[in-house]
């Protein structure tokens, strides 16, 4: 989907968009990795491969996972310990929802206990709480709110859709 929306809306020149490592159930990256999972070193080694690959000079690598930064990786570890010798800083994805602050200000200390740099926090404010001006007030970093894509785009039809196309454009500014 991302790959979809920069080629479409030509946000990139040198835009390249991987998956490294997908599994079929949308459960845990533990329990999804099965009975053979690989393991840290590889993870993190397929990671510096791909980024070295593409362009040596990149102005941004955008590593998603799946859930926060203290879900466990495929191996069983914590993300964020898992990921932690790669040294990049971290864009912080925060929940708008009700005991979103909770959430957010705890993946925030367990990532700068551990030594990241996180500039930056987006909420997603899809509940009306504005959770976002509470969190400002505890970090040291940037904070934007989001509004929500509703409904959700659906990322299996090869289309961008009119709601995601519409999100995009309320957005620009605030991703700029």
């Amino acid at each position: 989907l991302v790959s979809r929306v920069v080629d479409a809306w030509r946000l990139g020149d040198s835009f390249v968009s991987k998956t490294l490592f997908a599994w079929k159930d949308a459960v845990s990256p533990q329990l999804a990795a099965g009975t053979s999972p690989p393991d840290d070193a590889s993870v993190v080694s397929a990671i510096r491969q791909s980024v070295a690959e593409e362009n040596s000079a990149a102005d941004l690598v955008v590593l998603e996972t799946a859930g926060g930064p203290g879900s466990p990786g495929p191996s069983g570890r914590l993300q964020c310990d898992m990921l932690r010798p790669l040294r990049y800083p971290a864009l912080l994805v925060g929940d708008g929802q009700l005991g979103g602050i909770s959430t957010t200000l705890s993946s925030y200390e367990m990532l700068k206990v551990r030594g990241y740099s996180i500039p930056v926090i987006a909420i997603v404010e899809n509940s009306g709480l504005e959770n976002y001006k509470s969190i400002e007030k505890h970090v040291d970093a940037a904070v934007f709110p989001l509004s929500p894509c509703l409904p959700p785009p659906d990322q299996n039809n090869g289309i961008i859709d009119r709601h995601l196309k519409q999100w995009l454009v309320d957005t620009m500014d605030t991703f700029r």
